[in-house]
């Protein structure tokens, strides 16, 4: 039987507390009482509540569901920029397989103007993301990198409109990823060609 450390318990319980009930709505106390903790427990591993929120919140971000753009292309695996994309989104939905996380990501952006360190995390995290997207972009095809941010921008949020929407669509992740991935690389193709 695994059993998870205090800190992660606190993690665990805060996750699913602040996906259920936003970050404002939710004390302390219950996030010790849901852990099983004493609540002194909790200040020895956060200063104060605004501490467990952020560190869920990073959990929830697109930063984290596509780490692997921070990584160096091993271009065996990845020989165009249609199987970067593709990977990077079947990385996205696994990540936001676990809904709490998806939950929590639009929590964030809802009130992230409100909680200054939030909007400061949110701003820098997304910076980060899209200049490295951009960049990756890059490494697979010779466009300006102006259309480059353009073209990664235009997936990730993509992607988060599929998960925000997701209830809606009839097109599962798998075919929505083909045909997002199919368009954005048949633009690239239909723009050089046009030159």
């Amino acid at each position: 039987m695994i059993t998870l450390d205090t800190r992660e318990k606190l993690l665990h319980s805060a996750k699913k507390l602040f996906a259920r009930k936003g970050f404002d709505r939710v004390t302390v106390d219950e996030i010790v009482r849901d852990a099983g903790v004493a609540k002194g427990t909790f200040y020895l591993y956060f200063k104060r509540k605004e501490d467990i929120i952020r560190e869920v919140a990073i959990m929830a971000m697109p930063f984290q569901a596509l780490s692997d753009v921070f990584k160096p292309i091993d271009r065996e695996n990845f020989r165009s920029l249609r199987d970067y994309l593709m990977f990077l989104g079947r990385k996205f939905f696994e990540h936001y397989s676990d809904r709490k996380l998806a939950c929590i990501f639009f929590h964030t952006v809802s009130i992230k103007s409100s909680i200054q360190s939030l909007n400061d995390l949110h701003r820098e995290l997304c910076s980060k993301l899209i200049k490295e997207g951009t960049r990756r972009v890059l490494e697979f095809v010779n466009i300006e990198e102006k259309k480059a941010e353009v073209l990664f921008r235009t997936f990730l949020g993509s992607l988060l409109h599929y998960l925000y929407s997701e209830d809606c669509s009839p097109i599962g992740h798998e075919e929505y990823l083909e045909n997002l991935v199919q368009i954005l690389t048949n633009s690239i193709n239909n723009s050089n060609n046009s030159k």
